[in-house]
């Protein structure tokens, strides 16, 4: 075996094969039909954000629970146990963000409790 094979080879068992990292469709397509976009999400880890909305996890806390949260979400537990896994209805909640896109697009604030003087 020659140094050039012997190199091939570590190189190909080296190379670190990655996720194509998918970019959100703009607002208005169907995300419905679109395979790239998961139909569940979980919550992010305590001091992360969503890869999908930039979101914290406070944030979607807020949106999901209580009597009358905008977001869907559910858990998942088994039967018994105290505690479960929260999964967070991805349409439900780009739905809920688009409806503030909408919402706000007439009267674009800018920055915290600012106003648009533009």
């Amino acid at each position: 075996m020659q140094n050039n094979d012997i190199v091939e080879r570590l190189d190909r068992r080296s190379k670190i094969k990655t996720i194509p990292e998918t970019v959100p469709p703009a607002s208005g397509t169907n995300r419905e039909s679109d395979p790239s976009q998961p139909a569940f999400i979980r919550l992010p880890k305590v001091g992360e954000r969503c890869q999908w909305t930039g979101l914290s996890r406070g944030t979607m806390n807020y949106l999901i629970l209580g009597p009358e949260a905008p977001v869907k979400s559910i858990v998942i537990s088994q039967p018994g146990a105290t505690r479960g896994i929260r999964l967070i209805h991805f349409q439900s909640l780009m739905n809920y963000l688009d409806g503030l896109v909408k919402a706000q697009n007439g009267n674009p604030i800018h920055g915290k409790g600012g106003t648009n003087n533009d």
